[in-house]
């Protein structure tokens, strides 16, 4: 079976080995194997090894298949100052996931430079989240309605 690699960004930065697809992994993660893990998660699928930060050979010995043949599902190889060690190069599929392990892929592409013509925002610098009261900030659903 095919080894993946993914660095998880939240809720815990950590480079992770598994065996399971991207989706697979995004719902394995957000709903765990244990009753009442669920949360949202976001990581990045990295496009194989890279450099010698990591026990690369470690992964290859313990990322292997169950007795009963079913996939490893996660094998921690870094959970610290692991950002800063994978180059962007190797950051591919950036995915996010649901608690109740839904996975949205958003793809990696060139970052298309804007003309004068266009405007990206047309938002007043003197905006400020203060000034949203609480009661509009409920109608335009920016913060949780706990009813």
């Amino acid at each position: 079976m095919k080894i993946h690699y993914y660095l998880t960004l939240f809720p815990v930065e950590a480079l992770i080995a598994s065996q399971l697809t991207p989706v697979q992994f995004g719902s394995y993660m957000a709903t765990g194997s244990k009753k009442g893990s669920f949360e949202n998660i976001i990581f990045i699928e990295l496009t194989g090894e890279f450099g010698d930060y990591f026990d690369w050979k470690y992964a290859h010995e313990k990322c292997v298949p169950h007795g009963n043949g079913n996939p490893k599902n996660s094998l921690y190889l870094s959970v610290y100052r692991t950002l800063e060690h994978i180059p962007f190069s190797v950051m591919d599929t950036l995915y996010l996931t649901t608690r109740d392990g839904r996975t949205l892929p958003l793809e990696k592409s060139e970052l298309e430079r804007a003309s004068k013509q266009t405007r990206v925002l047309d938002i007043p610098r003197t905006l400020s989240y203060t000034a949203i009261s609480s009661e509009r900030a409920r109608s335009y659903r920016l913060f949780p309605i706990h009813d």
